[in-house]
């Protein structure tokens, strides 16, 4: 199999499409043949080459596709038949966030340095009789799944009537010092502050990893990660501060920090519960504002509903809070309420 030409599989998400995302384009390849000599059609390897994951090819192209006197392909230069190398640029980036690979009587290899990447939520299967993975692979919030396989086809093609012996250079998968194998989840930050891009939160869970062989060795050094993911978004959130015998040039730092890093922008409500027993280093030199002041001064004219003196916090009257919830913070002349909406499990 020559691999000489481009592989396109783009597809188009509109700048507001967070969530709801189109299916991502697959690309499959196998390196097999079916046996027409026999009757139940068996699948083999002719020609199984190795396979090198290369941050960019470098083979003498293929020659022209011919046929011979008696209407037969002409077959591949030895060198392209026995080696067959995929640049990450055949998919992740040109949009393929699936890649499968059957190589099941070759091996396939991603050396050190070469990084192969889908798309967030995408997934990776190679299978092969021996894989080495020295570099990095990596499908966030996806799947990745790895299949070394023992018996050659045309071993497991044949009627056996006890157990096949095993191979002791097949079946075997290595993840080497320094490799990566990833399908955590992503991290996204949807505050809005000055440059920042919206991101979709579709693949904040961890992914899957599955490794299938007679033998593997993942080595010291070497990481699995199916971690989840976080996400940062003030967007339509209730937001509660309270705090505890602080200086209050300590608070002032604080709420601006907030202020600045975005946590104020999109909220749909800020709660201000206790601030208790909140003083100044030094008597003689006083901040000169209280607490509710200086959180005023960094809200400024906010465009959502601000509560002070919520009976929350550390004071006697201290009132439950629902996190996680849906709830609807109302701010009148006459006083505020909070209300929360039970959501079922």
């Amino acid at each position: 199999m020559a691999l000489d030409g481009s592989f396109r599989g783009h597809i188009i998400t509109g700048d507001r499409q967070l969530d709801s995302l189109p299916k991502g384009s697959e690309l499959s390849l196998s390196f097999t043949a079916i046996d027409t000599s026999y009757t139940n059609l068996p699948t083999f390897s002719p020609t199984p080459p190795k396979i090198t994951f290369t941050q960019a090819t470098n083979q003498a192209p293929a020659n022209p596709f011919a046929l011979d006197e008696n209407g037969n392909p002409d077959e591949l230069l030895e060198e392209r038949k026995k080696n067959v190398l995929i640049s990450k640029e055949h998919f992740g980036g040109n949009g393929f966030s699936s890649l499968s690979i059957n190589n099941h009587d070759g091996d396939i290899e991603i050396p050190v340095g070469t990084v192969v990447k889908t798309p967030d939520g995408g997934s990776v299967t190679l299978s092969g009789s021996n894989i080495v993975v020295d570099g990095s692979l990596i499908s966030r919030g996806g799947n990745i799944m790895l299949s070394a396989y023992n018996q050659t086809y045309a071993e497991t093609n044949r009627v056996n009537t006890s157990l096949p012996s095993v191979n002791p250079n097949r079946g075997l998968i290595e993840v080497g010092f320094g490799a990566v194998i990833d399908t955590s989840g992503t991290n996204v930050d949807n505050r809005l502050v000055s440059g920042n891009i919206q991101q979709g939160t579709a693949f904040l869970n961890g992914g899957s990893i599955s490794i299938n062989s007679i033998s593997a060795n993942l080595a010291a050094g070497s990481l699995l990660n199916v971690s989840g993911g976080a996400a940062i978004d003030p967007r339509g959130k209730v937001l509660f501060i309270e705090d505890l015998d602080e200086l209050l040039y300590h608070l002032d730092r604080m709420v601006q920090n907030l202020r600045l890093s975005g946590w104020f922008k999109g909220l749909a409500g800020l709660i201000v519960g206790g601030m208790s027993d909140m003083h100044d280093k030094n008597p003689a030199d006083p901040f000169g504002k209280t607490a509710e002041q200086i959180i005023a001064d960094a809200v400024g004219d906010a465009d959502f509903p601000v509560c002070y003196g919520f009976p929350a916090g550390h004071i006697d009257d201290n009132r439950a809070l629902v996190l996680g919830q849906k709830a609807k913070l109302s701010v009148t002349g006459n006083g505020a309420t909070l209300s929360f909406t039970r959501q079922n499990a």
